[in-house]
């Protein structure tokens, strides 16, 4: 029971939670550089989006959001600031933009999704 109060005081120290937020951040940023973890997440999104199921739901969401221009701004905006937010390094935001990008692109290259 000490250990577990010590553990709950030092996670609520803010100084931990900065540390801890900047150990994450360059964590991600590591992950985010190396070219095996993009190809790995470009396949893992891929094999994601190959699934019916998954085709399906993402053509009528998309659908939904083209359909709604409010929607479509917000979208976007929304999805700059968490590419925002996960780096300030241009490198790493073009290869988010790129993984994007050929989700999307494969999405829309679907017979399904089109009709």
């Amino acid at each position: 029971e000490e250990g577990a109060e010590v553990t709950k005081r030092s996670l609520e120290d803010k100084r931990v939670q900065v540390a801890a937020e900047e150990v994450a951040k360059e964590v991600t940023l590591q992950l985010m550089k190396n070219q095996d973890t993009i190809e790995g997440s470009a396949n893992f999104v891929r094999q994601v989006l190959e699934q019916p199921v998954t085709l399906r739901a993402a053509g009528n969401l998309v659908k939904e959001l083209y359909r709604d221009e409010d929607m479509l701004d917000h979208t976007g905006k929304w999805v700059s600031t968490i590419v925002e937010r996960l780096c300030d390094d241009p490198g790493v935001q073009s290869n988010i933009q790129k993984l994007l990008g050929v989700a999307i692109t494969n999405l829309y290259a679907d017979k399904e999704m089109q009709e």
